[in-house]
Order: C-alpha cells, then sequence, then structure tokens
C-alpha cells in the first residue's frame, strides 16, 4: 500500500479484536495481517499494538526474530498452494512465558508439484458465463488420475458448488488469449505492450500488471479480495476456456475443501475466498499452538 498506509483507517481495526481478547482471556491467540501493519506509520502503528496488548497482560511476537519485519511468511512454504506473504501475530498471558510457534514442524507436505496444473485440472471446464454459482456440478473429469491435494480437496464431496464463470467482453477476451499465450512461454502481459486498439486509459505506469494468469506449471500468485471486482489479475491458464477464475478455482487455490459452501451473489463469495486465511495455514497454525499449550 506503501504511502496510503500511513492514512489507512484500518490499521486501528485491531481494537475490536483486543476487546474481544480482553473479554475472552484466552491462554493464547493469533492475529493474521499483511506485511504492512509491521512498517505502517514507520512501526509506530505495531509498537502500539504490541503496548495495548501489554496494558491486558499479554505479549506479542510478530515472529522468530527481534526485528519486526524481518518476519514475514509465505504461506507456500507450508503447504499452501500458492505465494501468499503475511504476518502471523501470536499472543500470550505473560505468565506462560511462551515462545513463537514452529509451524515448520507442522507444515504440509505434498508427494507432487504445487502448480496451477495440479490444482486445478480435475474441476469441470466452464467457458465465460457457463456453471452455477449455488446449484451442485458433478465431478466429470472422472478419467483423471487425482493427485494427493486433489484427494485432500474432494474428500466427503461428489461434486463441486460455486463453480460459474464470469462472461467476459470481447476486448477482454482478446486481451485473455495474449496474456494466456504469453505466460505458455514464461512471460507476462505488461499493459503498455497491449495494441493501441485494446487499451482503455491512458495510465500506462499504474496497471503493469492488470491482467494476470496463473500458469499452468508454476504456483498460482496470492488470491485477495479484489477478484470480487474483476478477474484480470487471476486469468485460467486454458486457452480453450479463456476466463478468469471462478469462486471454487479461487477456493482451490486458497485451500478451502470442495464441500465448502460460500453463500450470498458471487461478489460476496470472492470476498469470502479472498479474505480468508487459508484454511490448510489455520491447520498448521492450529496445531502448532495446540502442541505448544500440551506441553
Amino acid at each position: 500500500m506503501k504511502e496510503s498506509a500511513e492514512r489507512d483507517s484500518r490499521n486501528f481495526l485491531f481494537y475490536y479484536y483486543l476487546n474481544l481478547v480482553k473479554e475472552y482471556s484466552p491462554k493464547a491467540f493469533v492475529f493474521e495481517n499483511v506485511p504492512g501493519i509491521l512498517t505502517a506509520r514507520k512501526g509506530e502503528v505495531f509498537l502500539k499494538i504490541k503496548e495495548e496488548f501489554e496494558k491486558i497482560g499479554y505479549t506479542l511476537l510478530s515472529g522468530t526474530t527481534n526485528i519486526d519485519k524481518n518476519n514475514v511468511i509465505d504461506f507456500g512454504e507450508f503447504g499452501v498452494v500458492q505465494k501468499r506473504k503475511r504476518v502471523i501475530l501470536f499472543g500470550f498471558k505473560k505468565e506462560l512465558n511462551l515462545s513463537y510457534p514452529n509451524f515448520h514442524s507442522d507444515r504440509f507436505q505434498w508427494s507432487h508439484d504445487l502448480n496451477t496444473y495440479n490444482i486445478l485440472n480435475d474441476l469441470p471446464s466452464l467457458h465465460p458465463g457457463e456453471g452455477s454459482d449455488h446449484k451442485l456440478s458433478l465431478y466429470t473429469n472422472t478419467d483423471i488420475k487425482l493427485n494427493e491435494y486433489q484427494k485432500y480437496m474432494r474428500k466427503d464431496s461428489i461434486g463441486v458448488m460455486n463453480h460459474k464463470a464470469r462472461k467476459i467482453q470481447e476486448r477482454d477476451r482478446k486481451i485473455y488469449e495474449l496474456s494466456i499465450k504469453l505466460a505458455e512461454e514464461g512471460n507476462q502481459l505488461k499493459y503498455p505492450d497491449l495494441p493501441t486498439e485494446l487499451k482503455t486509459h491512458q495510465n500506462e505506469k499504474s496497471f503493469l500488471d492488470r491482467f494476470k494468469v496463473h500458469p499452468f506449471n508454476s504456483m498460482p500468485h496470492t488470491v485477495v479480495a479484489h477478484i470480487s471486482k474483476d478477474g484480470h489479475y487471476n486469468i485460467h491458464p486454458d486457452l480453450n476456456q479463456c476466463r478468469s477464475l471462478t469462486v471454487r478455482e479461487a477456493a482451490r487455490i486458497q485451500g478451502f475443501p470442495d464441500n465448502y459452501k460460500f453463500e450470498g451473489p458471487r461478489t460476496a463469495q470472492f470476498v469470502q475466498v479472498g479474505n480468508a486465511v487459508p484454511p490448510l495455514m489455520s491447520r498448521v497454525i492450529a496445531k502448532s499452538i495446540k502442541k505448544m499449550l500440551l506441553k
């Protein structure tokens, strides 16, 4: 967020969480956030957060080192199938005198590459506008040999919901085709490189990465709530489908099992998925802290 983080009122939403901790007095708590929380206002915001929790009897750690800004972790290193840099703040009652959890000891270890192909290729193929937001669609690719991750996602499920593809305008379809073809060659389309007739604005410095594909042979990039506004930053890598990700595909990347149902209109569903802590990472965090507390 750069300079806008200096003015962002969301930096102070932690007061709501502070009140919850104060009310229920847990032994420990976790607090996930974007890396900017550590450096906002030159570190003053995080210093304030630590001070406020200190006042109610809690120690708050940002990671394993004493230098807070060095404690950013990538969830992709723990078995989550996307590059997702975040901060996990760990708080505990002072008298417990705990250390920061060792999340690596409980990370998921898959027997195959964590690329987009291995995550999404077993889901029903869709063209723009096809699929359903709330109707159950049975698995169609029955001849595919499922990998370990796909079996984990399919557990206790006979199909998928929230698998509806956005419609697409002709201009965007042409841009998606260009993006996918470049991604197949290991390159990314930059906005200034678009043909003039496909450009919609003159600002060619602020929107360099406006269109981005999740390449089949690479780990997916971070899925965030902005996917609710448009799908340009989350283009499906299959040229035959030529569309953006569905809610279900975004959920697969986030690590939500297929039997999760997302409620409300599609915009709200995307927000639910994009704002979530990936369930796989939640499991890693919970197991690590449980072992620590049981000791």
